[in-house]
């Protein structure tokens, strides 16, 4: 009864006068549940699906009135078919993944046969909308009637599909993949906007979709090396995206990462790694940002260990082929976020961000950068002082407070978590890091009166990770005994003391 009444939406939507776009909307948000059932009874279920799967294509094609229109309910379909695409029940990935291949064929059949002026079909047979319908006549030009490339939002939909492309399951792999090379065949023969023609390499272009249609020629009647095959369909996907597209996979990359199939997930991420070295000139400041938020929003949703050292690899990766400021500049202030409003003590896996300063502090190129970046925040950051005369604190100063606290946070971690690269960047750093802890020292002197001890606490670790990590066991001693002093003149006295301390060790790196 299921089957019958599939066939029949299938021939409302088909007939003339047409169903309102609401309504034919209604009909697919019914229907897609089916995509959910069991696999048994297997001639049943199956037969549902092939009857829905008929349905969404005949609401593609007598949907809209000209290509971009047509565009758009394409996105609509492709959209309602993500969850069933990266659900963490294979059959349901494989269901989802040949609906999307069907309906994508259906579209291309009508780019290439030209979309009609008023979007009209002669007939309304399931027969010709299996084979994707009549030619449509018009005496526009194909460009006008045609839909442009970017309405195919390819950035966002390639993000979607390329975790299949590392699937468990061998036949959605084999699907996503053709997918993914039926997309670039489409926009390829689709008009690009003036303002960005200029971005894409037509001869490197056709060379990847080359590369990619040979692959699939290859999976299709051969078994052949699955991390060979994904590396290719990552490299043909690297050149064939725009520069605007590119961005918006990478902004879309949190789900891809966090995908609920562990090995997608890792693929995904290892995709993002390639996308951004190959690419990542590409990338402007605003791009670099929101890349580094989708990154972070992964680590921190991650608890999966060697997931989310993947993802802290992607981040030290942008930072390293970017503009690693930027990076530095989200990654602290969604520690100081954090910070004062959570107990990061608690959180879950770990707190994420604490990784981050880890693997900055571990990497080869970024540990100077870093340890840099940190020095220049302590010696800029102004000491945050009381408001009026009653001592209350502005909301101005309170940001002040944990972005510096963030700072002493993440020095800390530098400090503890270098290892031996951390500790050869604080060793050729020694009186910059110094200068700035001892800077600082001196001026916090009143924000224990103040009531803001987390403050001074988290200075205090910090020096004493310095002390740590520098071997400096007599400035450490001075600091166990007397850090918590607050009297204004104590505070001078040891500030002094701890310098000193300083000055006759190593006299030839730091004088005051």
């Amino acid at each position: 009864m299921q089957t019958v009444a599939l066939s029949a939406c299938t021939t409302l939507v088909s007939i003339e006068p047409r169903l309102p776009m609401e309504t034919r909307n209604r009909v697919m948000k019914a229907t897609l549940g089916f995509f959910a059932l069991p696999t048994e009874p297997s001639n049943i279920v199956e037969s549902l699906i092939t009857n829905l799967i008929i349905l969404l294509g005949a609401i593609l094609l007598t949907s809209g009135e000209d290509g971009r229109s047509r565009a758009e309910q394409l996105l609509h379909i492709l959209r309602q078919l993500d969850p069933y695409v990266s659900a963490s029940a294979e059959h349901q990935r494989r269901r989802g993944c040949v609906a999307v291949h069907e309906v994508l064929v259906k579209f291309r059949n009508l780019c290439s046969g030209g979309f009609g002026a008023s979007g009209s079909y002669p007939t309304l047979s399931l027969k010709h909308i299996d084979q994707g319908g009549p030619r449509g006549s018009s005496s526009l030009p194909s460009a006008f009637v045609l839909p442009n490339r970017d309405s195919l939002s390819l950035g966002e939909r390639i993000m979607a599909y390329l975790p299949r492309c590392a699937d468990t399951d061998d036949e959605v792999r084999k699907v996503a993949i053709q997918i993914i090379a039926l997309f670039f065949n489409i926009s390829l023969s689709l008009p690009k906007q003036k303002t960005s023609a200029n971005d894409i390499d037509l001869e490197s272009s056709y060379g990847a979709l080359s590369s990619l249609e040979d692959i699939v020629s290859i999976i299709r009647r051969a078994s052949v090396d699955q991390i060979e095959v994904f590396h290719r369909v990552v490299s043909s996907v690297c050149i064939l995206l725009s520069k605007d597209e590119l961005v918006v996979l990478l902004h879309s990359c949190t789900l891809a990462a966090c995908d609920k199939v562990k090995q997608s997930a890792d693929g995904s991420i290892q995709a993002i790694i390639v996308f951004i070295i190959r690419r990542g000139k590409d990338l402007r400041e605003a791009d670099v940002l929101r890349t580094t938020q989708s990154l972070l929003s992964s680590a921190i949703a991650l608890t999966d260990k060697h997931s989310r050292q993947e993802v802290l690899n992607a981040i030290s990766c942008l930072a390293e082929n970017t503009n690693h400021i930027v990076v530095f500049d989200e990654v602290l202030f969604v520690a100081g976020r954090d910070i004062c409003t959570k107990d990061i003590t608690r959180i879950r896996g770990g707190w994420a961000i604490q990784d981050v300063f880890y693997v900055f502090s571990q990497h080869k190129v970024l540990a100077t950068l870093f340890l840099e970046y940190i020095l220049s925040i302590l010696h800029k950051e102004p000491v945050a002082t009381n408001d009026s005369e009653k001592g209350e604190i502005n909301s101005e100063s309170s940001a002040d407070d944990c972005i510096l606290q963030a700072t002493m946070f993440a020095l800390n971690a530098f400090l503890r978590g270098g290892g031996k690269v951390g500790k050869q960047a604080v060793e050729q750093s020694y009186p910059s890091v110094l200068s700035a802890l001892i800077l600082k020292l001196g001026g916090l002197h009143g924000l224990a009166e103040l009531g803001r001890n987390e403050l001074l606490r988290s200075l205090l670790i910090a020096f004493q990770s310095f002390c740590d990590c520098v071997g400096d066991v007599e400035m450490g001693k001075i600091l166990a005994r007397d850090g918590e002093r607050t009297e204004k003149e104590k505070w001078i006295d040891l500030v002094q003391e701890v310098a000193c301390s300083s000055s006759v060790k190593r006299p030839n790196e730091f004088s005051v």
